[in-house]
Protein backbone atom coordinates (compact mmCIF):
# COMPACT_ATOMS: atom_id res chain seq x y z
CA UNK A 1 0.00 0.00 0.00
CA UNK A 2 2.90 2.49 0.82
CA UNK A 3 4.14 4.87 -2.05
CA UNK A 4 1.71 2.91 -4.26
CA UNK A 5 -0.97 5.81 -4.36
CA UNK A 6 -3.96 3.04 -4.78
CA UNK A 7 -7.12 3.84 -2.93
CA UNK A 8 -8.60 1.18 -0.93
CA UNK A 9 -11.96 0.31 0.77
CA UNK A 10 -13.12 -2.51 3.53
CA UNK A 11 -16.79 -3.06 4.52
CA UNK A 12 -17.02 -1.91 7.68
CA UNK A 13 -20.00 0.26 9.71
CA UNK A 14 -21.94 1.39 13.30
CA UNK A 15 -19.35 1.12 15.86
CA UNK A 16 -16.49 2.96 13.68
CA UNK A 17 -18.30 6.59 14.87
CA UNK A 18 -16.04 6.19 18.05
CA UNK A 19 -13.14 5.43 16.63
CA UNK A 20 -13.63 8.76 15.06
CA UNK A 21 -13.85 10.41 18.23
CA UNK A 22 -10.87 9.22 19.48
CA UNK A 23 -8.59 9.48 16.38
CA UNK A 24 -9.45 12.40 14.57
CA UNK A 25 -12.12 14.29 16.50
CA UNK A 26 -15.51 15.38 15.72
CA UNK A 27 -15.61 14.89 11.81
CA UNK A 28 -15.18 12.22 8.73
CA UNK A 29 -11.44 11.66 8.22
CA UNK A 30 -8.82 10.33 10.46
CA UNK A 31 -5.14 10.19 10.20
CA UNK A 32 -2.52 7.60 11.31
CA UNK A 33 0.84 8.29 11.26
CA UNK A 34 2.53 5.52 13.46
CA UNK A 35 5.43 3.88 12.15
CA UNK A 36 4.26 0.37 12.49
CA UNK A 37 1.64 1.52 10.65
CA UNK A 38 4.04 2.58 7.21
CA UNK A 39 5.94 -0.48 7.91
CA UNK A 40 3.49 -2.91 7.81
CA UNK A 41 2.42 -1.38 4.62
CA UNK A 42 6.19 -1.80 3.30
CA UNK A 43 6.13 -5.43 3.88
CA UNK A 44 2.26 -5.36 2.80
CA UNK A 45 3.53 -4.21 -0.70
CA UNK A 46 6.68 -6.26 -0.61
CA UNK A 47 4.53 -9.61 -0.47
CA UNK A 48 2.35 -8.18 -3.23
CA UNK A 49 4.92 -7.52 -5.40
CA UNK A 50 6.44 -10.70 -5.30
CA UNK A 51 2.99 -12.42 -5.52
CA UNK A 52 2.95 -10.34 -8.56
CA UNK A 53 6.39 -11.48 -9.77
CA UNK A 54 5.88 -14.95 -9.22
CA UNK A 55 2.57 -15.35 -10.28
CA UNK A 56 1.50 -12.28 -13.11
CA UNK A 57 -2.55 -10.50 -12.82
CA UNK A 58 -4.72 -12.45 -11.26
CA UNK A 59 -6.68 -13.06 -14.31
CA UNK A 60 -3.99 -14.89 -15.86
CA UNK A 61 -4.88 -17.89 -13.98
CA UNK A 62 -5.63 -20.99 -16.64
CA UNK A 63 -8.22 -23.81 -14.75
CA UNK A 64 -7.95 -27.61 -15.69
CA UNK A 65 -8.88 -27.05 -19.37
CA UNK A 66 -11.71 -30.44 -19.00
CA UNK A 67 -12.58 -28.63 -15.84
CA UNK A 68 -11.22 -31.20 -13.23
CA UNK A 69 -10.66 -29.42 -9.85
CA UNK A 70 -7.58 -32.22 -8.26
CA UNK A 71 -7.50 -33.16 -4.45
CA UNK A 72 -4.09 -32.18 -4.47
CA UNK A 73 -5.30 -28.22 -5.81
CA UNK A 74 -7.79 -28.54 -2.67
CA UNK A 75 -5.55 -29.71 0.08
CA UNK A 76 -3.12 -26.78 -1.13
CA UNK A 77 -6.52 -24.37 -0.95
CA UNK A 78 -7.53 -25.62 2.56
CA UNK A 79 -4.47 -25.36 4.05
CA UNK A 80 -3.85 -21.57 2.72
CA UNK A 81 -7.02 -21.07 3.69
CA UNK A 82 -6.70 -22.84 7.33
CA UNK A 83 -3.54 -20.75 7.50
CA UNK A 84 -4.83 -17.46 6.82
CA UNK A 85 -7.86 -18.00 9.17
CA UNK A 86 -5.96 -18.39 11.99
CA UNK A 87 -3.58 -15.53 12.11
CA UNK A 88 -6.18 -13.61 10.98
CA UNK A 89 -8.25 -14.43 13.91
CA UNK A 90 -7.18 -11.10 15.65
CA UNK A 91 -8.59 -8.81 12.93
CA UNK A 92 -11.84 -11.20 12.94
CA UNK A 93 -12.16 -10.34 16.65
CA UNK A 94 -11.72 -6.60 16.54
CA UNK A 95 -14.27 -6.17 13.36
CA UNK A 96 -16.97 -8.54 15.01
CA UNK A 97 -16.27 -5.92 18.20
CA UNK A 98 -16.64 -3.09 16.13
CA UNK A 99 -20.03 -4.67 14.68
CA UNK A 100 -21.72 -5.57 17.98
CA UNK A 101 -23.06 -3.48 20.46
CA UNK A 102 -20.45 -3.98 23.13
CA UNK A 103 -19.30 -1.36 25.72
CA UNK A 104 -17.84 1.50 24.16
CA UNK A 105 -14.48 1.60 25.78
CA UNK A 106 -14.01 -2.28 23.92
CA UNK A 107 -15.49 -0.50 20.84
CA UNK A 108 -12.58 2.19 21.04
CA UNK A 109 -9.85 -0.13 22.05
CA UNK A 110 -10.31 -2.12 19.22
CA UNK A 111 -11.03 0.88 16.53
CA UNK A 112 -7.04 1.54 17.69
CA UNK A 113 -6.05 -1.82 16.51
CA UNK A 114 -8.17 -1.91 13.01
CA UNK A 115 -6.30 -0.08 10.73
CA UNK A 116 -2.94 -1.73 11.47
CA UNK A 117 -4.81 -4.78 11.82
CA UNK A 118 -6.49 -4.60 8.11
CA UNK A 119 -2.69 -3.62 6.58
CA UNK A 120 -1.12 -6.79 8.15
CA UNK A 121 -4.05 -8.83 7.52
CA UNK A 122 -3.43 -8.32 3.48
CA UNK A 123 0.18 -8.64 3.44
CA UNK A 124 -0.38 -11.69 5.10
CA UNK A 125 -2.59 -12.59 2.71
CA UNK A 126 -0.01 -12.44 0.57
CA UNK A 127 2.35 -14.43 2.22
CA UNK A 128 0.47 -17.27 2.41
CA UNK A 129 -0.49 -17.44 -0.73
CA UNK A 130 3.34 -17.53 -1.69
CA UNK A 131 4.08 -20.12 0.91
CA UNK A 132 1.61 -22.64 -0.08
CA UNK A 133 1.93 -21.76 -3.79
CA UNK A 134 -1.27 -20.24 -4.53
CA UNK A 135 -1.91 -18.32 -7.71
CA UNK A 136 -4.42 -15.81 -6.42
CA UNK A 137 -6.61 -15.96 -9.70
CA UNK A 138 -6.72 -19.72 -8.51
CA UNK A 139 -7.34 -18.55 -5.19
CA UNK A 140 -9.99 -16.49 -6.07
CA UNK A 141 -11.53 -18.85 -8.64
CA UNK A 142 -12.03 -21.45 -5.87
CA UNK A 143 -13.34 -19.30 -3.49
CA UNK A 144 -16.24 -18.08 -5.28
CA UNK A 145 -16.93 -21.80 -6.59
CA UNK A 146 -17.24 -23.23 -2.56
CA UNK A 147 -17.87 -20.21 -0.95
CA UNK A 148 -20.57 -18.81 -2.71
CA UNK A 149 -21.74 -21.26 -5.33
CA UNK A 150 -21.38 -24.38 -3.46
CA UNK A 151 -21.67 -23.41 0.29
CA UNK A 152 -24.09 -20.83 -0.78
CA UNK A 153 -22.40 -18.18 1.70
CA UNK A 154 -23.26 -14.51 0.75
CA UNK A 155 -20.92 -12.41 -1.06
CA UNK A 156 -21.72 -9.19 1.52
CA UNK A 157 -21.11 -11.23 4.67
CA UNK A 158 -18.39 -9.27 6.57
CA UNK A 159 -19.25 -5.97 9.29
CA UNK A 160 -21.80 -3.89 8.68
CA UNK A 161 -19.74 -0.82 8.21
CA UNK A 162 -17.15 0.45 5.35
CA UNK A 163 -13.84 2.22 5.59
CA UNK A 164 -12.24 3.91 3.06
CA UNK A 165 -9.78 5.86 2.05
CA UNK A 166 -6.67 6.71 0.30
CA UNK A 167 -2.32 6.21 0.96
CA UNK A 168 -0.68 9.25 0.20
CA UNK A 169 3.56 9.77 0.38
CA UNK A 170 3.19 12.11 3.37
CA UNK A 171 3.11 9.17 5.45
CA UNK A 172 -0.07 9.42 6.74
CA UNK A 173 -2.82 6.72 5.55
CA UNK A 174 -6.52 9.07 5.29
CA UNK A 175 -9.18 7.32 5.95
CA UNK A 176 -13.43 7.57 6.03
CA UNK A 177 -15.90 5.91 7.84
CA UNK A 178 -19.15 5.64 6.52
CA UNK A 179 -22.37 4.62 8.48
CA UNK A 180 -24.98 3.41 6.81
CA UNK A 181 -28.83 1.71 7.67
CA UNK A 182 -28.60 -2.04 9.27
CA UNK A 183 -27.61 -3.98 6.30
CA UNK A 184 -26.53 -1.17 3.75
CA UNK A 185 -22.62 -2.01 3.90
CA UNK A 186 -23.23 -5.67 3.24
CA UNK A 187 -25.62 -4.89 0.49
CA UNK A 188 -23.01 -2.51 -1.42
CA UNK A 189 -20.23 -4.94 -0.53
CA UNK A 190 -22.22 -8.21 -1.90
CA UNK A 191 -22.89 -5.64 -5.77
CA UNK A 192 -19.16 -4.64 -5.51
CA UNK A 193 -17.78 -8.42 -5.42
CA UNK A 194 -20.37 -9.68 -7.63
CA UNK A 195 -19.65 -7.35 -10.42
CA UNK A 196 -15.88 -7.68 -9.75
CA UNK A 197 -15.59 -11.12 -9.36
CA UNK A 198 -18.04 -11.75 -12.39
CA UNK A 199 -15.11 -9.53 -14.61
CA UNK A 200 -11.85 -11.78 -13.23
CA UNK A 201 -14.28 -15.64 -13.52
CA UNK A 202 -15.47 -14.45 -16.82
CA UNK A 203 -11.24 -14.08 -18.14
CA UNK A 204 -10.28 -17.27 -15.75
CA UNK A 205 -13.23 -19.39 -17.68
CA UNK A 206 -12.01 -18.10 -21.51
CA UNK A 207 -8.64 -18.97 -20.43
CA UNK A 208 -10.17 -21.97 -19.92
CA UNK A 209 -12.02 -22.49 -22.80
CA UNK A 210 -8.75 -21.38 -25.07
CA UNK A 211 -6.77 -24.29 -23.11
CA UNK A 212 -9.30 -26.61 -24.10
CA UNK A 213 -9.64 -24.84 -27.76
CA UNK A 214 -5.62 -25.59 -27.70
CA UNK A 215 -5.63 -29.33 -26.05
CA UNK A 216 -7.95 -30.24 -29.49
CA UNK A 217 -9.33 -33.73 -28.33
CA UNK A 218 -11.72 -31.82 -26.71
CA UNK A 219 -15.41 -32.86 -24.73
CA UNK A 220 -18.29 -31.45 -26.45
CA UNK A 221 -20.48 -31.47 -23.75
CA UNK A 222 -17.81 -29.94 -21.91
CA UNK A 223 -17.19 -27.01 -24.20
CA UNK A 224 -20.96 -26.44 -24.53
CA UNK A 225 -21.55 -26.11 -21.15
CA UNK A 226 -18.01 -23.53 -20.67
CA UNK A 227 -19.86 -21.48 -23.71
CA UNK A 228 -23.02 -21.60 -22.16
CA UNK A 229 -21.33 -20.10 -18.82
CA UNK A 230 -19.19 -17.37 -20.22
CA UNK A 231 -22.05 -16.30 -22.18
CA UNK A 232 -24.18 -16.37 -19.32
CA UNK A 233 -21.59 -14.04 -17.46
CA UNK A 234 -21.46 -11.98 -20.41
CA UNK A 235 -24.70 -11.37 -20.37
CA UNK A 236 -25.17 -10.38 -16.54
CA UNK A 237 -22.44 -8.44 -14.80
CA UNK A 238 -23.62 -9.26 -11.44
CA UNK A 239 -23.50 -12.70 -11.91
CA UNK A 240 -21.06 -15.05 -10.25
CA UNK A 241 -19.45 -17.84 -12.18
CA UNK A 242 -21.58 -21.22 -12.13
CA UNK A 243 -24.33 -19.88 -9.75
CA UNK A 244 -26.84 -22.19 -11.29
CA UNK A 245 -25.30 -24.86 -10.01
CA UNK A 246 -21.74 -26.33 -10.11
CA UNK A 247 -20.97 -29.00 -12.78
CA UNK A 248 -21.02 -32.55 -11.22
CA UNK A 249 -17.00 -33.31 -11.96
CA UNK A 250 -16.42 -30.20 -9.94
CA UNK A 251 -19.24 -31.17 -7.07
CA UNK A 252 -17.44 -34.51 -6.95
CA UNK A 253 -14.37 -33.43 -6.57
CA UNK A 254 -15.21 -30.92 -3.92
CA UNK A 255 -17.84 -33.23 -1.41
CA UNK A 256 -15.09 -35.38 0.45
CA UNK A 257 -13.33 -31.68 1.61
CA UNK A 258 -16.73 -30.50 2.57
CA UNK A 259 -16.17 -30.34 6.10
CA UNK A 260 -13.14 -28.98 6.17
CA UNK A 261 -14.13 -26.12 3.70
CA UNK A 262 -16.98 -24.53 5.63
CA UNK A 263 -15.11 -24.63 8.59
CA UNK A 264 -12.35 -22.46 6.73
CA UNK A 265 -14.82 -19.65 5.88
CA UNK A 266 -14.81 -16.73 8.07
CA UNK A 267 -17.82 -14.41 7.57
CA UNK A 268 -16.03 -11.73 9.50
CA UNK A 269 -12.65 -11.62 7.25
CA UNK A 270 -15.20 -12.30 3.90
CA UNK A 271 -15.43 -8.69 3.70
CA UNK A 272 -11.69 -8.48 3.39
CA UNK A 273 -11.75 -10.90 0.89
CA UNK A 274 -13.89 -8.64 -1.22
CA UNK A 275 -11.96 -5.62 -0.22
CA UNK A 276 -9.03 -7.63 -2.33
CA UNK A 277 -10.81 -9.11 -4.88
CA UNK A 278 -11.92 -5.44 -5.51
CA UNK A 279 -9.17 -3.31 -5.33
CA UNK A 280 -8.34 -0.33 -8.14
Amino acid sequence: MASTGKKWAIGCGGGCLLVLLVLGGVGTCGYFGIKQVMDNAEDLKASLDELHDRFGPADSYVPAADGTISSVQLQVFLAAREDLVARAAPLSDILTTLDGNGQPLVKVRAGLKLIPSLIEYVGQRGKVLLEHDVHPGEYAYLYNLVYFVWLEHDPGDGPNFRISGNDPEDGNIRWNVNKGDKGEARRERARNARRELNTLLSRILSNQRDALTAGGDMDSAWAEMLDAELVALRDDPRRLAWQDGLPELMRSALAPYRDRLAAAYSEPLNGMEMAVFTDD
